[in-house]
């Protein structure tokens, strides 16, 4: 189990809904399909959703487990991330210095069919051996190339889950190794909640 970081960033390129989640704790989440299909280069992530790893020994064998619509992302930066590296993403900064006591308030929420909210790691370890079964993995692998984020991700579990060729699907479920030729449905433009603590919480601080 991971340790709780001492503080985390959330980093916006509109003062306004900063703002918003600094006076009032109210902010959009997306699902992880939602990043696939962004029109801004630096936040899309075309494998968003997406685990490629080597699963069994003595001859590891490839699998790509795809996450479904039932998780949303609210990512952070880590305090090791870079200060220029944050900055690419907006200018307006909000330090949270307590991201264990704004995962409770998120929990105590429990908006739109929300079951639950953790707070992972993002792992950077795409196609390598995965001696462990790891629930999350689908919504915290990224590639390599975005180590130097140093990301920690609030991650919203569902209730509702969509299975394979239904028609309004994100991803076709859950499954360890998806058939070949398998297709991937589109995702839909409107898969986001609004998480509203209707209060200043007290745990968060200006940074710009």
């Amino acid at each position: 189990m991971c340790e709780t970081p001492e503080c985390l960033y959330r980093v916006f390129t509109d003062e306004k809904i900063a703002n918003e989640f600094l006076l009032h704790g109210k902010i959009w989440v997306f699902s992880g399909a939602k990043y696939r299909h962004l029109a801004d280069n630096l936040r899309r992530d075309d494998n968003e959703g997406l685990a490629n790893y080597l699963c069994g020994l003595p001859e590891p064998y490839p699998i790509a487990e795809y996450a479904s619509n039932q998780f949303y992302v609210f990512s952070t930066f880590g305090p090791k991330t870079d200060l220029s590296r944050m900055m690419a993403f907006g200018k307006y900064k909000v330090k949270i210095k307590s991201p264990s006591r704004l995962q409770e308030d998120f929990n105590n929420l429990k908006p739109q069919n929300i079951i639950s909210c953790v707070l992972k790691p993002v792992n950077y370890n795409e196609n390598r051996v995965q001696k462990e079964r790891d629930f999350w993995i689908s919504m915290t692998q990224k590639k390599e190339k975005y180590r130097e984020d140093c990301e920690y991700r609030y991650i919203f579990e569902s209730d509702s889950m969509r299975n394979y060729g239904e028609q309004d699907c994100l991803d076709g479920g859950y499954d360890f190794r998806r058939p070949e030729g398998m297709q991937v449905l589109p995702a839909k433009d409107t898969l986001h909640i609004e998480l509203d603590l209707k209060k200043k919480p007290e745990y968060l601080e200006k940074a710009w």
